[in-house]
């Protein structure tokens, strides 16, 4: 079932300062937290939700992944 609220995932990167997005990504990574993250945002693609996919598209272009 899917709401038409963003994810949190997208919500935190995208909330995320320029001067952020690296030392998050690098402590994302080192706390083995980042795969979640991608499966979160991944399904956030995928949602039927135009609001969640287009989240979830900001949050992975603003960490270079798109």
């Amino acid at each position: 079932m899917s709401t038409p609220a963003a994810g949190k995932a997208a919500a935190t990167i995208t909330d995320l300062r320029e001067e952020e997005v690296a030392p998050f990504l690098k402590r994302s990574i080192s706390q083995h937290a980042l795969s979640q993250m991608m499966r979160e945002l991944n399904a956030d693609m995928l949602s039927a939700s135009p609001h969640r996919r287009a989240a979830a598209e900001a949050a992975l272009s603003r960490i270079g992944f798109l």
